[in-house]
This record gives C-alpha cells, sequence and structure tokens, in this order.
C-alpha cells in the first residue's frame, strides 16, 4: 500500500511576478453581486491580457472604485507595497464598465468597491493613495455604499508551450468570503502532471491584517492528510501564486490527483487554474477557472450541473466531488444524469470520504451513449458537498470549467446577471444555458442584452421552461446583434406557477474554434431574495 505522509512545510511560491481548526463562519457558497468584489488574479505580461466586466445590477446609476495590487510581496503592513493604483467609473443602471488600458501592466490582483453616486467623485479622488493603512481609512468612508456590482474576468494569453490559453471567472463577493474566523475554503479538483494538466491556485487577502495561510492536500480516493503546506505574511489585497507542490508525499515526479482545504484567520478568494506549466509535459494546451468554495455551516446536499456533454461534437465532460465535513463521515453521492427535457437517464454512485473527493468521468459512462446533452443533480446522502464541472474538447484543445449550483440556493432566484456576453468578438460567441431546476414549479423567464450605456439592445421574449428542463440560445443566431459587440445580460423570472421556490440557473460558454483555446465558461451570478 502506498505510503501517505503528514509534513508541515514552509510554501514553495511559484509566480511571484504577480493545527488544524474548525471553522464556524455561515456563508453563501455561490457568487452574488455585491458592493466589494475580489479580483484575484489578473494577467498583463508575457503576452497575457484581462478584460474585466463589471455589471450595475442596482436599480440606479452608481459609482465604481478598483484599487489594484502588485506581485505577493511577503511583506506585512507597514512594510508592504500597499495598492498601486486605481481606476473610477460611474456607471449607469444595468450599465457596463469595461476595464483593459485602464488595469496597470504589473496589477496582479484587485478590490472592486461600489460607492453612491453622489460621493463617487470624492471617492475617486481620495482613492489615489499608496498604504494599506489609507486604504483602510478609504474603507470606513466609502465601502458598501453604492448598487450591487456583477463582475467578471476574462484572461487570454500563452501557455508555458506558446499556445494561446482563455478563461473567465466570476468575481468574488462579500458572501463567499464568510462572515467570522477561521475562515475555510475547499478546493475539490488539483492536479500535478495527472493527463498533462497541473494546478495553481491563486489566493487573495481580502481582509484587514496580514495573514498566514495554510493548505492541506489530501489524494483522491485517499482518507488520509497527505501534505500541509505554509504561506506566511499576506499582506491585505495581495494574492500569492501556489502550485501543487512536487514533493515525495504528492507523487513526486508522477501525476498525482487530489484535493485541498485552505484556512486562515482573515477571509480569502481563491481561484483555482488547471493548465499545463510543465516543459516535459505534450500539454492539453487549456485553461479551466474555478472558484474554491467557503466553509458553510449549513446542508449543501444536493448541487445542479446545468450543462454536462458526452462525445457530442467531441466534447465530455467530468464532475468534481468534494465531501465538506471535517469529521470522520463518508457520504454517499449519487450524480442523476437528465436528458435536456429533465427526463432521468442513468444514475451513477461512489463513497466518498470526510474532505475527501470524488470524479465522475462522462466519457466512461457509456450508457449516456453518443452525442449526449443534458444536465446533473449531484444528491449527497449525508454530509454537505460542493461540485466543480469542467467541459473539454481534446481534439480542438478547448475547454473550461465552472461551480456548480447548490439548491439552498436557489429557491428565490429572481434576475441572474450575465456581466459578459459577446457576439464574434475576438473569434468568440456567447452561449447561454439557462436551466429550471425545480422539480415540480414551471416559470416564465425574458432575456434582456445590453450594451455598456445599459440600454437594452435585445429582448428575448418571455418563454415558458418547464420543471427540470434545459433552453440554450446561440447569440450567434440573434440577428439584432452585430459582430463584435460586448455587453452584458439579465435573466429575469417574470412569472411561476407559484407550486414551489423558483430555481433558474445559468451558465455562459464563450465559445470559440481556435488557434488556441479561446473558450471560457462561467456561472450565472444569482441575484437573491
Amino acid at each position: 500500500m502506498k505510503k501517505r505522509y503528514f509534513i508541515l512545510a514552509l510554501v514553495s511560491v511559484v509566480g511571484l511576478v504577480c493545527a488544524l481548526q474548525l471553522p464556524t463562519a455561515i456563508t453563501a457558497s455561490a457568487a452574488e453581486p455585491g458592493r466589494r468584489v475580489q479580483i484575484p488574479r489578473i494577467d498583463k505580461k508575457g503576452g497575457w491580457s484581462t478584460r474585466i466586466q463589471v455589471q450595475n445590477v442596482g436599480d440606479e446609476r452608481t459609482g465604481a472604485v478598483a484599487f489594484f495590487w502588485g506581485a505577493y510581496s511577503g511583506l506585512c503592513p507597514s512594510n508592504d507595497p500597499g495598492p498601486m493604483g486605481h481606476a473610477c467609473m460611474s456607471i449607469p443602471e444595468n450599465g457596463v464598465w469595461t476595464l483593459r488600458g485602464q488595469i496597470p501592466t504589473d496589477a496582479c490582483s484587485a478590490i472592486i468597491y461600489s460607492v453612491d453616486d453622489s460621493d463617487f467623485q470624492d471617492a475617486c479622488a481620495d482613492a489615489d493613495l499608496t498604504t494599506t493603512a489609507d486604504w483602510n481609512v478609504w474603507k470606513e468612508d466609502y465601502e458598501g455604499t453604492g448598487q450591487p456590482l456583477a463582475v467578471t474576468i476574462n484572461r487570454v494569453g500563452p501557455d508555458d508551450f506558446g499556445a494561446t490559453v482563455s478563461s473567465t471567472y466570476v468575481g468574488i463577493d462579500e458572501t463567499m468570503e464568510g462572515s467570522r474566523p477561521p475562515y475555510g475554503y475547499f478546493a475539490p479538483y488539483l492536479m500535478k502532471g495527472y493527463h498533462d494538466l497541473d494546478t495553481e491556485m491563486t489566493i487573495q487577502n481580502s481582509g484587514r491584517y496580514c495573514v498566514s495561510v495554510w493548505i492541506y492536500y489530501r489524494e483522491q480516493e485517499s482518507c488520509k492528510l497527505s501534505y500541509a503546506q505554509h504561506i506566511q505574511q499576506l499582506a491585505p489585497g495581495e494574492a500569492v501564486r501556489v502550485r501543487v507542490p512536487r514533493v515525495p508525499e504528492l507523487g513526486g515526479d508522477d501525476a498525482w490527483l487530489g484535493s485541498a482545504y485552505i484556512t486562515a484567520s482573515q477571509p480569502l478568494g481563491i481561484i483555482v487554474d488547471q493548465t499545463s506549466f510543465e516543459p516535459l509535459s505534450t500539454g492539453q494546451d487549456m485553461l479551466l477557472t474555478y472558484l474554491a468554495h467557503p466553509y458553510k455551516d449549513s446542508e449543501d446536499t444536493v448541487f445542479y450541473a446545468d450543462l454536462i456533454y458526452r462525445e457530442w461534437s467531441g466534447w465530455d465532460v467530468g464532475i468534481q466531488v468534494q465531501n465538506l465535513t471535517q469529521h470522520s463521515q463518508p457520504t454517499f453521492v449519487t450524480v442523476e444524469f437528465m436528458d435536456n427535457s429533465g427526463d432521468h437517464l442513468f444514475s451513477l454512485s461512489d463513497w466518498v470520504c470526510a474532505n475527501g473527493s470524488a470524479t465522475f468521468y462522462l466519457p466512461s459512462i457509456i450508457d449516456l451513449g453518443m452525442n449526449y446533452v443534458g444536465a446533473a443533480v449531484i444528491h449527497s446522502r449525508s454530509e454537505p458537498i460542493f461540485a466543480v464541472v469542467d467541459l473539454k474538447h481534446p481534439a480542438t484543445r478547448q475547454g473550461g470549467s465552472y461551480n456548480a449550483h447548490a439548491k439552498n440556493e436557489q429557491e428565490t432566484v429572481t434576475d441572474i446577471a450575465l456581466p459578459s456576453l459577446v457576439r464574434e468578438y475576438q473569434g468568440v460567441t456567447s452561449l447561454i444555458t439557462i436551466r429550471n431546476n425545480s422539480d415540480n414549479n414551471g416559470i416564465k423567464l425574458t432575456v434582456e442584452i445590453s450594451d455598456g450605456t445599459g440600454s437594452v439592445v435585445t429582448r428575448i421574449p418571455i418563454f415558458w421552461l418547464p420543471p427540470r428542463h434545459l433552453k440554450t440560445i446561440d447569440l450567434a443566431n440573434i440577428g439584432s446583434l452585430i459582430p463584435g459587440f460586448v455587453g452584458a445580460g439579465r435573466v429575469k423570472v417574470v412569472g411561476n406557477d407559484g407550486l414551489t421556490g423558483v430555481r433558474p440557473s445559468a451558465v455562459v460558454v464563450q465559445q470559440g474554434t481556435g488557434p488556441g483555446d479561446i473558450t471560457a465558461i462561467y456561472e450565472g451570478i444569482s441575484v437573491i431574495e
């Protein structure tokens, strides 16, 4: 039997250019519109570009102020560099602020604040600061006074082999951070040389004080802690980039697949990138990004995967499930696969140990047949779970990831923000997938697509979505959107049959054909009443 070790190590940090306690915080596990939105990772150097879409989902004009930080310094205040720059915009109701050139070249992370529009000019002028202490004073004056914002971050650039890769992730709002220490976060899907992919986590400190971070790694299908890693002196606002270490406890030079639990005394924002880093790898030339899941003191035992494929035009899917319990209780997980009309097709089950993870890989599920397009419901018999979905097209090397939606957070969704929608923009067009996750409640929906000023340029008429049904909207087929369009959208619930809670969710596939991986995927940002 392979030995497993528990070793404490200081962090091995890459990308410097840019005793386990049980948490008690009660948090949300899916991103919502927020008045403080974290952006843990920005890439601007070495041929990379980053585009940030900030959508005002409030009911009036709002100010927005973005602070940027440089690379991880390893220093604490008052020796840390502090914010390196800022940008400001007054955003009309339903409007979109697109940041590209305003992002400093040396920026590696950011936090965006909404401020009351009447205070916007003063807030922007006062944001010209360079120390963490001044930033904390600025927050006391202006933080949280504006309208809620929904944010997406798209990054495009060359991987280690020079091939173009891209991904999109959603900004991390306050509900994703936790409410009190100790803060805990889960990453169900980490790799080191596994199928030629590696993992790099980007961990941002969104608190007021310097913090140390512990990362606890666990090999998939193992019920023992494998390795612990320690990051010291992460200053507020800064983000550190950490690859799965190449150590004997995690397989040495052999391929490794597992999960992680991350904990700290300050709130964090964490994204997880999967791509090829190693020069000896053949490389899949993809970039897949998802958000780490915050600890939640509740029973999230059901998750929805809005869009999945099996051998559909070359696309396939893997579903990664992590057991979030910190105790010695395994849980029995069942994944129910349905067609796009919600009819049951097949189920697959497995035991997942405490804080461990499991993969449900659709290419191995021959019962689903060829050209399968549908959705899945992931059930845990007893313990809380979390799930991530990745979509890959190995032949064209396109791919992306999204966080599955928790049932508990879909009870009262009235609006879904889609901050980034495009048509034939840099070879990419958006495909919107909307699912009614209710088992017995039909809903009426309308989709509005707006330009940067907030003006609705296309309104897809009200349509009825029966229980468990899936609807796709390909912007390539929307004649009123001109090629080169960049804007945002809203999926609005305008009626239902009143039987149970309203549970729509959405996923956006920014689909392209290359060259390189220009496909990106993100989950819609739900407005929950």
